[in-house]
Order: C-alpha cells, then sequence, then structure tokens
C-alpha cells in the first residue's frame, strides 16, 4: 500500500483521479499536453466550468448542488458537452480565461470528489518491461565475481487488483491533512502486493501521460470476489490511516482537555466568589453574636441581637440567589465545555475514487558470468511490476550464492557454486558436477585427479590422492596411509604386512628389528629384549626381574621373591616361614628358641621376661602389660581368665586364688590384700574394708565401717549415717524411722517433743505452734493470721480479709456491704445518704449537685445526655425515651411542650426552638429540621420544604384568575432565554442544549420544523440542520434504502436525514433518537435547494 500526501506532491495522483472519474461517467480526454489537458466534461461536471463567472441562471453559486439539481430537475439535458481545458500546476503554465485549475480545495475538485462518491470507476493498466524500469537483482552487488544482465523474457500473466482512495482529515489542533492512498491485491490468491503498489505509483507520471500505452482486455473478475478485494482493501485503509487517526485525536483529547480544565478553573473561580459572599454574610452574623454576649448593659446586648436577626434574614435572602446563580454558572460551563469538545473533534472523510485492474508479467532474466577466460550464461526469475526476483543459484547444487558467496565457470560453461567446482589436482583439469563422476575422487580429501593421475592403494584398492599414497620400504607397492607405518626403529614406511607390534609397548617394527622372547615367545623389539644373569637366555621385560642379591636380570626359573624386602633374589638364598609358610631372604629370617624352627620377622617375638626370641605358636600377650611373654613365663587370672606375665600375679590372703593387678584390693582398717571377692565399700566414706571390719545397716542393708556406724535410742539398732539422726530439743540419737520431722523450721525430733496443728494435722513444733484467740484450737502458722484492728491471733477459720485492701481482721472488728455482701473494714464501710446500709467503696457514689454524701445503687442514677450520677431529687423522665435526665439536660418540645433530653431534639433553624423527634419536619432540599410552623409544601407533591426553597411559576402567577402555588426546585424550570422560574407545563426541553425554554422563548427552524433556543437558530436554521452532511452519522437502514442517498446530523433529541430521491423530492426525516420513531418528515423542492435552505 502507498501513500502520497496532497500537501507535498500529488499532481499525478489527482491526474489518475481526474482522468478516471471523467472517462468513467461519459467523458473524453485528450493527454497529449502533460500539463494541459482537452477534456470533454460530463454532465454531472459541465456546470462547473462556467461556475466562477457571474450568476445569471438563477443558480445557487454551490456547484454540488447546482450539479446535482441540474441532474435532477432538468428533464431536457443538453445534447452538447462542452470542452474545457484542464490545467494541473499554475507555476509552470498560466491558466487561460476559460481553464479550469484541478488541484485540492478548488471547486471543481471539489466536486470531483462528490462526483466520485456516486459510482464505481474502474481502469485498466498493463505494467510491462517497455514501460518500467528494469533493475538488477541486489545480491549482485554482494557478489566479486563480474556478472551482467542480457534481456527480460517474459512467460506468465498475473492480475491485480487496485483501490484508490482519497482520505481527508480535518482537526481544529491540526493542519488539514489530505492525501490518497492505493491498497493493491493479488486477485486469485488474495495475498496483498506492497511492492507492486510502489512500482505503480511510481510510475503514474508515465502511465497518466502515455497515451499510446498498450490496451488489454478486462480481467474476469467475478462481482463475489470483487467484494471480497474490496472489503480487504477496506480493512487495510483502516490499519493505514490509524495511526494517523490516533494522533489528530490525542492532540484534539489533550487540547480540548486543557481547554475544559481552563473553563472549569475559571467557573470554579467565580463558584468561589459566590461561596465567599456567603462566607462574609456569616461573618457578620457570628460579629454580632460576639458582641451581644460580651455587651455589658442589656440596651445594647438587644441591639446587637437585632443586627444579628437582621443579618441572619440576609444570609437567607442571599443563600437562594447564590444557588441560582451558581447553577446558571453550571449550565454556561456545560455548554462552553459541550462547544470545546465539538470544535476538537476529528472529522475523516474517505472517497473510493476508482478501482485500476493492473496486469503485469513474469519471466525469467538473462545473466551473464564471466570468470577468468570463461563465461558462463544462467537465468533468475524476475517480476518487472513490483522488482522482486527469484534465488541466483548454483546450476549443479541449487544453493544460493547469497549463502554460497561468489559463482564460479567450469569448462563446460556452467555457472556453479564454489563447493561444486571440481579441479584436478594433478593436471588441472576443471569439471562440475555434470561431469565429475568420471574424475575419481580420495577417499580421505575428496581432492578429484583425472584417470591419467589417478593410482589405487594396493592393500584396500582406495582411489588416493598423491598425498595420501606412499612406497612400501620392503616391495616398493603403493600404499595409502592407513594401510602402512613406520618402523620406530628405523623410521621406514611399510606397508600394515610388513610391520610387527612390539608386545611391550605395541610399537610396529620392521622385521629386521623384532625377535620372539624365550618365555612366552611374543614378539620383541631389540630396545626391549635382555638376558638372564643365571641362564644367559633372551626374555621380554615381562618375563624377567631384576636381582637383589647380586648383579643383573633374571628369567622366572631362577628368581624367588622376598616380601620383607619387597624384591627378587636367586633361588639358593631364601628359606619359608615356620608359621606363615612364605619366602624370605636370610636377612630377614630367625629361629625360634623354643622349637628351632626357622620365623620370618612378621612372626618373631621378643619375651619380656626371659628376652628369648620365639614364634608367635610360643608367644602369650600379658592383659596387665601388654607385652609378649614366652609360655613358661604366662600364668592365668583365677576371676577373669585373662593371661598375664608371672611377675603381675598376687595370692588372695582369704581364700588364696592367683589373680591380676585389676581384682586385688587392700583392706583400709588391717592393710591386708584379698581378691574383689572378699572385700567391699564402705556406703559412708567410700573406702575399701574386708568383711571382718565392715557393719550391715539395719535400715539400707548396706556395710559401713565402724567409724560410721551409729545405735538408735529407740530401738538399739546399728544404722549407717543416711538413716541416723539427732533430736533439735533433747538430742539423743534416732533412726529415720523413730524421728519426726517439723514441716516449718524441717529440724527432727522425737514424737514426745511435736504437737499436731488442728486444721491440716501437720507436725509442728514447740516454735512454730499458735493457739487461735476464739476457739483456742492449735494452729500451724500457714493457719494463723493476726486481725489488723485489734493485732490478736486467729485461726483462719475466725478472720475475714476486707474485699476493699485485703487485710485480715477478726469477725468482732469485720463489716458486711448491704449491696454485693462482701467483707470491709471498718475504714472503708460507708453509709448511704438516702437509706443509711452499709456501702463498700465500690458501691457508693456520690450525687453531682448536692455532693454531701454518697448514695447506694439503689438511690443514685446516671443521666441519659451527660452521663453524670445524681440523686432522685435532681433527676427527671425523658418523654422520648423513658430514661432518666438532669435538670440541666432537659428541655422542652416547641410543639408538644414535654420535657426531653437535648439528645433527643433538634433545634428549627427558622426559629431556633427545640423539636422533639417526633413533631420535627426536615427539608427535603437541605434537610435542615424545621418545626410544623416552619415548613411548607410543595404544591405538586405535597413534599415539607423550607420557605426559602419554594417560589412561584412566573406564568401561573400571571394568571389573576387562579391563587399562585409554590413549588420545589425540582418541579420549576428556569428559562434559558427570560431566565423565569416555570413550572413543567409551561416549559418545553430543547433538543440541542436539553435546557429549558418556555413557548414564548422557542423558535421553529424552517427545514425540520422543530422548536429550539433562538441562540442556535442562524439564518432560520438549527445548528444540527446547518451541519448535515459534515460528519458521520448512523442512520437507520430502514431510511438508507428509501432513498438513493442520505446525509444526517443530529443533536440530544433527534437525528436529522436528508434524504435524496433520483427523480422525486428530497426529504427531511426527523427521527426521535430515545425511540428511533419518525416525529416528522417534509419534502424539500427543487426551490428550497435553489434558495439555500440546503447545502
Amino acid at each position: 500500500m502507498n501513500s502520497i500526501d496532497t500537501s507535498v506532491l500529488n499532481r499525478v495522483s489527482i491526474k489518475r483521479l481526474t482522468e478516471a472519474v471523467i472517462e468513467s461517467n461519459g467523458g473524453s480526454v485528450d493527454r497529449s499536453t502533460s500539463d494541459r489537458w482537452e477534456a470533454t466534461l460530463p454532465p454531472s461536471l459541465s456546470t462547473v466550468s462556467t461556475s466562477n463567472s457571474t450568476n445569471q441562471s438563477g443558480e445557487t453559486g454551490n456547484d454540488t448542488l447546482d450539479a446535482i439539481a441540474a441532474g435532477i430537475e432538468d428533464k431536457t439535458p443538453s445534447t452538447t458537452q462542452p470542452k474545457t481545458t484542464l490545467v494541473f500546476d499554475t507555476e509552470d503554465m498560466d491558466p487561460g480565461a476559460g481553464d479550469i485549475v484541478v488541484r485540492p480545495g478548488t471547486t471543481f475538485f471539489n466536486s470531483l470528489l462528490e462526483t466520485a462518491r456516486d459510482g464505481d470507476h474502474v481502469g485498466y493498466v498493463h505494467l510491462g518491461p517497455s514501460n518500467l524500469q528494469m533493475h538488477t537483482p541486489p545480491v549482485f552487488d554482494r557478489l566479486d565475481t563480474e556478472i551482467t544482465t542480457d534481456g527480460f523474457n517474459a512467460g506468465e500473466r498475473e492480475n491485480a487488483a487496485a483501490f484508490h482512495y482519497h482520505v481527508q482529515m480535518d482537526c481544529v489542533q491540526s493542519y488539514h491533512r489530505e492525501r490518497f492512498e492505493t491498497i493493491t491485491f493479488d486477485i486469485d490468491s488474495g495475498v496483498r502486493l506492497p511492492d507492486l503498489t510502489d512500482r505503480f505509483v511510481a510510475h503514474f507520471d508515465t502511465l497518466a501521460t502515455d497515451a499510446d500505452s498498450e490496451q488489454h482486455d478486462p480481467v474476469d473478475l467475478s462481482v463475489d470476489r470483487a467484494e471480497q478485494l474490496y472489503n480487504k482493501a477496506v480493512e487495510a485503509l483502516k490499519e493505514r490511516i490509524q495511526p494517523d487517526t490516533e494522533e489528530l485525536g490525542t492532540e484534539a483529547s489533550t487540547a480540548a482537555s486543557e481547554r475544559e480544565a481552563e473553563i472549569q478553573e475559571l467557573y470554579e473561580q467565580r463558584r468561589q466568589e459566590l461561596d465567599a459572599e456567603l462566607e462574609a454574610q456569616r461573618q457578620k452574623i457570628r460579629k454580632w453574636k460576639r458582641k451581644a454576649r460580651s455587651a455589658q448593659y442589656e440596651k445594647t446586648r438587644k441591639e446587637y441581637l437585632s443586627n444579628k436577626r437582621d443579618a441572619e434574614r440576609e444570609l437567607e435572602d442571599l443563600k437562594p440567589t447564590v444557588a441560582e446563580r451558581k447553577e446558571t454558572l453550571r449550565t454556561e460551563e456545560q455548554e462552553q465545555i459541550s462547544k470545546t469538545q465539538a470544535r476538537h473533534a476529528v472529522d475523516i472523510d474517505v472517497v473510493a475514487v476508482g478501482t485500476t485492474i493492473i496486469t503485469y508479467d513474469v519471466g525469467e532474466l538473462s545473466v551473464k558470468v564471466r570468470d577468468g577466460d570463461r563465461i558462463g550464461e544462467t537465468t533468475i526469475e524476475y517480476t518487472p511490476a513490483n522488482n522482486t526476483f527469484g534465488s541466483f543459484t548454483c546450476s549443479d547444487c541449487g544453493r544460493s550464492f547469497e549463502d554460497a558467496g561468489s559463482p564460479v565457470v567450469c569448462d563446460d560453461g556452467h555457472v556453479i557454486c564454489q563447493e561444486c567446482r571440481k579441479e584436478c589436482d594433478g593436471c588441472g583439469v576443471l569439471v562440475c558436477g555434470e561431469t565429475a563422476d568420471a574424475f575419481p575422487a580420495c577417499e580421505y580429501c575428496g581432492t578429484v585427479e583425472c584417470p591419467d593421475c589417478h593410482t589405487s592403494c594396493s592393500t584396500c584398492g582406495r582411489s588416493v590422492c598423491a598425498a595420501h599414497r606412499k612406497q612400501c620400504s620392503t616391495d616398493d607397492e603403493p600404499v595409502c596411509s592407513l594401510c602402512g607405518g613406520q618402523c620406530e626403529t628405523c623410521d621406514r614406511f611399510h606397508c600394515d604386512d610388513h610391520l610387527t607390534a612390539c608386545t611391550d609397548d605395541s610399537a610396529l617394527h620392521c622385521p629386521d628389528h623384532v625377535s620372539d622372547c624365550d618365555a612366552c615367545a611374543g614378539p620383541t623389539c631389540d630396545d626391549h629384549l635382555g638376558q638372564c644373569a643365571v641362564c644367559d637366555g633372551g626374555f621380554c621385560t615381562t618375563d624377567r626381574v631384576p636381582a637383589i642379591n647380586i648383579g643383573g636380570d633374571l628369567c622366572p626359573d631362577h628368581a624367588s621373591y622376598c616380601s620383607h624386602c619387597d624384591g627378587y633374589h636367586t633361588s639358593d638364598n631364601v628359606q619359608s616361614c615356620h608359621v606363615c609358610g612364605s619366602d624370605a631372604c636370610a636377612d630377614h629370617t630367625s629361629l625360634c628358641a623354643i622349637g628351632e624352627n626357622p620365623v620370618c620377622d612378621t612372626h618373631t617375638k621378643t619375651c619380656e621376661t626371659c628376652r628369648d626370641t620365639v614364634c608367635t605358636d610360643h608367644a602369650a600377650e600379658c592383659a596387665h602389660c601388654d607385652g609378649c611373654h614366652c609360655t613358661d613365663h604366662t600364668v592365668v587370672c583365677d576371676i577373669c581368665n585373662d593371661t598375664i606375665g608371672s611377675d603381675h600375679a598376687t595370692e588372695c590372703t582369704d581364700c588364696g586364688d592367683i589373680v591380676c593387678p585389676a581384682h586385688v584390693e587392700t583392706c583400709a582398717d588391717c592393710g591386708d590384700q584379698f581378691c574383689t571377692n572378699h572385700t567391699t565399700t564402705c556406703v559412708d566414706c567410700g573406702e575399701q574394708f574386708c568383711y571382718d571390719d565392715l557393719t550391715n545397716c539395719a535400715e539400707c542393708h548396706n556395710w559401713t565401717c565402724d567409724d560410721h556406724s551409729t545405735t538408735c535410742s529407740e530401738c538399739g539398732e546399728q544404722h549407717c549415717s543416711s538413716h541416723s539422726t539427732t533430736c533439735a530439743e533433747c538430742g539423743d540419737t534416732r533412726c529415720i524411722t523413730h524421728a519426726t520431722e517439723c514441716l516449718h523450721c524441717g529440724d527432727d525430733y522425737c514424737p514426745i517433743h511435736l504437737d499436731a496443728c488442728d486444721h491440716c494435722d501437720d507436725p509442728i513444733c514447740s516454735t512454730h505452734r499458735n493457739d487461735c484467740t476464739a476457739c483456742d484450737t492449735t494452729v500451724c502458722p500457714d493457719h494463723a493470721r493476726d486481725c489488723t484492728h485489734c493485732g490478736e491471733t486467729f485461726c483462719v477459720d475466725d478472720i475475714v480479709e476486707c474485699a476493699h485492701c485485703e487485710q485480715p481482721y477478726c469477725d468482732t472488728d469485720a463489716l458486711t456491704c448491704d449491696t454485693c455482701g462482701n467483707a470491709v473494714c471498718p475504714s472503708h464501710a460507708s453509709q448511704c445518704g438516702d437509706c443509711g446500709s452499709v456501702t463498700c467503696p465500690d458501691d457508693i457514689t456520690k450525687c453531682t449537685v448536692c455532693n454531701a454524701s454518697g448514695y447506694c445503687p439503689d438511690h443514685i442514677a446516671q443521666c441519659y445526655d451527660c452521663g453524670e450520677a445524681f440523686c432522685a431529687d435532681h433527676l427527671l423522665d425523658c418523654a422520648g425515651c423513658d430514661d432518666l435526665i438532669c435538670e440541666a439536660d432537659a428541655v422542652h418540645c416547641t410543639d408538644c411542650d414535654q420535657p426531653f433530653a437535648a439528645s433527643h431534639t433538634e433545634a428549627c433553624t427558622a426559629c431556633g426552638e427545640p423539636v422533639c423527634e417526633g413533631d420535627q419536619i426536615t427539608c427535603a432540599a437541605c434537610g435542615e429540621p424545621r418545626c410544623s410552623d416552619h415548613a411548607v409544601p410543595c404544591a405538586e407533591d405535597g413534599e415539607l420544604f423550607c420557605e426559602r426553597h419554594l417560589d412561584y411559576c412566573a406564568h401561573c402567577a400571571s394568571k389573576p384568575e387562579e391563587p399562585p402555588a409554590k413549588r420545589c426546585p425540582e418541579h420549576l424550570n428556569r428559562c434559558i432565554v427570560g431566565d423565569e422560574q416555570l413550572c413543567d407545563k409551561h416549559t418545553i426541553t430543547a433538543p440541542i442544549s436539553q435546557q429549558p425554554i418556555c413557548e414564548k422563548h422557542a423558535e421553529t427552524c424552517e427545514l425540520c420544523e422543530q422548536r429550539y433556543a433562538p441562540r442556535l437558530i442562524e439564518d432560520g436554521r438549527c445548528e444540527t440542520c446547518a451541519s448535515i452532511g459534515e460528519t458521520t452519522h448512523s442512520i437507520p437502514d430502514d431510511l438508507v434504502d428509501e432513498f438513493r442517498s442520505v446525509r444526517g446530523a443530529s443533536n440530544r433529541a433527534y437525528l436529522i436525514v436528508y434524504g435524496k430521491h433520483l427523480l422525486k423530492a428530497n426529504q427531511i426525516v426527523v427521527v426521535n433518537r430515545a425511540t428511533n420513531e419518525v416525529v416528522h418528515r417534509r419534502k424539500v423542492g427543487f426551490i428550497d435547494r435553489l434558495r439555500g435552505v440546503f447545502k
């Protein structure tokens, strides 16, 4: 798709449009002169040529209207069509007196677009090499080879459809934008062809001035297919103009928003000025109120209060005036914003000015390639109409030269890529894939050789080049590099049949440098073959070892291994160990002192007692010292059965057993040594004793020594120190069974020195015993209390705690609260001022008024409003909620005269008197509370309002026969012309502004015959009728189908449609937008149009 902006250069596009419209409507064009055409105009355009002259025939002066009027009203059209000169460039050629200038904005150009709207114009163009500039493929510029073209051979012909549109965009925020758009599709596939569009548009000038261009038969294009392509073109056009539309819309929206913000700021400032007037009046009221409060004399105070009431009345009078002026400002603000939005709207007009059927050639471009002295020829697919090329490829493998690099030419003249080029490495002959089969290639590197230069491997038969073949040094046969190798000894090349791998390192050697091993018979090279020092035989490195006791190597038959020195010795220098049977040399063997057998170093031990050398079979390890001893110097412990050296054994004094040091103990009393079975530990001191020096405790039956055993004075039994104690009273020794502990001091006593608590039965000593003053019982400290008031000691049953201070008091000194029943001490007890009952501090409350004494809960209550406590003498019953209220918070309703809490009343905003909730009236407009004397009903629905919110209808009040009635703002309208307050039946709603207007100020539009505000009617027509055709509107389908063409405009109430008939009179139709019903219809005749009623 291509677009031409008429603000830059559009002469060629305008010529195409002009020619298409004139010829498709029955006219003709002589294009002999490029910028000055001689044209015979069709009837729809013939009147335009005289539109600039003086109007003497009664025409309207509007070219479009006169053309339409001439085509419809003239029943005897002229048979002769005048010739006219059309001028396209006024700078290069001055127009004559009768010439018509064709460019955007002129009268003729606008009529041309109007005519283009009424029909479909189809042109036919052929794009071939004769009228298009030929190009070379871009890939030629990126290749190093010399390449030239040698003509174009046409093949098939393709068909395309190009749709032309004129787009006009208008916006107050942007310059006038006008341009042509061309969108092209392939007719068969429906694929969009932007490249073809570019070439077509680029050659508009040549095609428009080429009078002798080739003519072709129309293409067979079905209606359905044409409609499909046209719909696709429309969608593409929408995408094309969408960025400009969004840009204009954004600019317009930004400008409108800025202007709206300025308007809103201006009107907000005016509203704030009105609020400032109200605030100034309120300040005046507060000023008089402050002066009245601080006045020293009653006369002065009354004067100030009078001034305050005057100011309040002035405020009440000012409020409706301010509200009215605010409403007027809001109306004006909305009108200004609506006008701003309308003024910044974006208008887009799109005209389908014609369709061009394009036929174009598809063929091949002949190409010559020069490679040195060789020249090759090939072809490339080429379409001149859209300047597109096929791939420039290798004739052998088909790869594109854009990827494969510069092309070359073989000796046969074929154009090929570098990879398909085959050249004999021997003689230099050059071939391509078509003849390369006769030239064998090296199977390793691919090098091509001709049959004369070719040789095969004598071993594997592969084709190999000179770089990958050698001669065998043994038989001189040709061999490839993979079927032979170098001898590691002499470095000469041999084939695989004449090479042998050495057993030691697998290196290859020729027959002259390899021999067989005498032990394994494996082939071994000269470097790895050695002799045995005993037998002089030849052996490989695997079958010979170095000797330690002699110089040289040994073969397997003459070598023995010693594991201790990790080396080989001759067989006569090695012995076998008696214990393990392994071989060891003379340096690593000894004789056992007991068995006199040879033993290796691993199995030799030395006795710690006699220091003789023995084998491990005749030695044992001591469990005490971890040393080894021979079997002649070891014994076994009779307790643990461990083997120990005879130097570490001891005999028990009691039983005579032989024991190790771990099982020997010495008695701490007699000093004799015993085995562990005949000694034990004292439970008190932990020392070891024999059983003859220990005593058994009668309580725990543990053994204790004589120093730590005691005898109980009660039972006479002996006990250890853990089970004996001493009485804290008399000092006698007692076992724990015959002693008792005092639970408060923790000391032990004889039972006769303790008493039992009468409450818990715990034993108590004389120090911690207490006697109750009231009941004379014996109690422990946990159950004894001292009275805070009298200081005497009492048991817990004869003492109570004060609920306030939590101190103990005896029954005699404690009191009981008559309200909660809790105990209270004399210091915290009070008497009710009404009934005299005993009351604790938590239940006593003082009256806010009399404050002299406290009261119990039964004789005091809280005020509903202030929450303070009062006695019965200072409280009243509220008539609204039955709660109690104090005298200070009680008020009387001005309507019912009943006492109420102040929170249950509100002051009437008119008189200031309190009104209870039941009698209170709320104004439906401002929500202020009113008494019944100061609330007025609306005459329409009876709803109650403040009197200042009601007013009279100006028309109703002017009728003396009917008494005027007041209405609320909801049932009154202000006429936007006369500014009078009117009821609903005396006003109508203006269709455009949707504002109220009275009948006497409304005017009728001459065209649609509807009633409008006077300021919205100019020259007898409303703004809606004046804008018919300027913007696009959604018109009902039944109206579209009824007329040949329709245009429309709308306001908030109506859609005004101007419908054109071919022969019948045109009509104005008024449609109600809310119901979509036709509310008015009238005919517009030829005379009305000539009078300019509709333009």
